[in-house]
Protein backbone atom coordinates (compact mmCIF):
# COMPACT_ATOMS: atom_id res chain seq x y z
CA UNK A 1 0.00 0.00 0.00
CA UNK A 2 2.80 2.50 0.69
CA UNK A 3 4.10 1.62 -3.05
CA UNK A 4 0.60 2.86 -4.22
CA UNK A 5 0.64 6.14 -1.97
CA UNK A 6 4.20 7.44 -2.66
CA UNK A 7 4.22 6.64 -6.93
CA UNK A 8 3.89 8.69 -9.40
CA UNK A 9 3.17 6.16 -12.01
CA UNK A 10 0.14 5.19 -12.91
CA UNK A 11 1.14 1.27 -13.70
CA UNK A 12 3.28 0.71 -10.09
CA UNK A 13 -0.38 1.87 -8.28
CA UNK A 14 -2.37 -0.11 -10.35
CA UNK A 15 -0.28 -3.08 -9.94
CA UNK A 16 0.03 -2.20 -6.12
CA UNK A 17 -3.97 -2.42 -5.75
CA UNK A 18 -3.71 -5.66 -7.53
CA UNK A 19 -1.45 -7.33 -5.56
CA UNK A 20 -3.26 -6.30 -2.48
CA UNK A 21 -6.60 -7.23 -4.40
CA UNK A 22 -4.80 -10.89 -5.07
CA UNK A 23 -3.91 -11.12 -1.36
CA UNK A 24 -7.47 -9.75 0.18
CA UNK A 25 -9.42 -12.03 -2.32
CA UNK A 26 -6.91 -15.50 -1.42
CA UNK A 27 -7.07 -14.68 2.61
CA UNK A 28 -10.87 -13.71 3.34
CA UNK A 29 -12.21 -17.24 1.88
CA UNK A 30 -9.68 -18.94 4.02
CA UNK A 31 -9.72 -17.03 7.15
CA UNK A 32 -13.79 -17.71 7.24
CA UNK A 33 -13.32 -21.10 6.40
CA UNK A 34 -10.72 -21.28 9.53
CA UNK A 35 -13.52 -19.07 11.38
CA UNK A 36 -15.96 -22.14 10.38
CA UNK A 37 -14.12 -25.25 11.15
CA UNK A 38 -13.44 -23.86 14.69
CA UNK A 39 -17.41 -23.12 15.36
CA UNK A 40 -19.58 -25.45 17.16
CA UNK A 41 -22.25 -27.19 14.33
CA UNK A 42 -24.69 -25.30 16.24
CA UNK A 43 -23.16 -21.85 16.59
CA UNK A 44 -21.75 -21.80 12.76
CA UNK A 45 -24.24 -19.47 11.46
CA UNK A 46 -24.31 -17.24 14.05
CA UNK A 47 -20.32 -16.92 14.21
CA UNK A 48 -20.65 -16.49 10.20
CA UNK A 49 -22.99 -13.96 10.41
CA UNK A 50 -20.65 -11.88 13.05
CA UNK A 51 -17.99 -12.70 10.81
CA UNK A 52 -19.99 -11.40 7.56
CA UNK A 53 -21.01 -8.58 9.88
CA UNK A 54 -17.52 -6.97 11.01
CA UNK A 55 -16.18 -6.93 7.86
CA UNK A 56 -18.92 -4.83 6.33
CA UNK A 57 -18.97 -2.87 9.63
CA UNK A 58 -14.47 -2.54 9.11
CA UNK A 59 -15.02 -1.67 5.55
CA UNK A 60 -17.68 1.07 6.21
CA UNK A 61 -15.46 2.32 9.06
CA UNK A 62 -12.17 2.15 6.97
CA UNK A 63 -14.30 4.41 3.96
CA UNK A 64 -15.32 7.05 6.28
CA UNK A 65 -11.86 7.27 8.03
CA UNK A 66 -10.58 7.45 4.57
CA UNK A 67 -12.63 10.20 3.53
CA UNK A 68 -11.86 12.47 7.04
CA UNK A 69 -8.49 11.72 6.99
CA UNK A 70 -8.34 12.92 3.25
CA UNK A 71 -11.03 15.82 4.29
CA UNK A 72 -8.57 16.73 7.29
CA UNK A 73 -5.41 16.17 5.98
CA UNK A 74 -4.64 15.72 2.50
CA UNK A 75 -5.03 12.84 0.03
CA UNK A 76 -1.52 12.58 0.03
CA UNK A 77 -1.63 11.69 4.02
CA UNK A 78 -3.89 8.50 3.30
CA UNK A 79 -2.06 5.53 2.29
CA UNK A 80 1.26 6.80 4.96
CA UNK A 81 -1.38 6.67 7.47
CA UNK A 82 -3.23 3.18 5.96
CA UNK A 83 0.24 1.70 5.64
CA UNK A 84 0.93 2.14 9.29
CA UNK A 85 -2.31 1.41 10.46
CA UNK A 86 -1.73 -1.97 8.42
CA UNK A 87 2.04 -2.16 10.13
CA UNK A 88 0.22 -1.46 13.89
CA UNK A 89 -2.30 -4.56 12.96
CA UNK A 90 0.40 -6.78 12.50
CA UNK A 91 2.74 -6.29 15.19
CA UNK A 92 -0.99 -6.59 17.54
CA UNK A 93 -1.59 -9.71 15.78
CA UNK A 94 1.71 -11.17 16.24
CA UNK A 95 1.72 -9.95 20.05
CA UNK A 96 -1.80 -12.03 20.22
CA UNK A 97 -0.50 -15.07 18.55
CA UNK A 98 2.92 -15.19 20.93
CA UNK A 99 0.57 -14.73 24.06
Amino acid sequence: MLAAGTTAHVAVFAASYGLWGVFLGATTPVLTGLISREAAAHRQGHILGVVQSTTQAASMAGVALGGLVTETAGASAVFPIVSVMYLVSCGLLLRVRRS
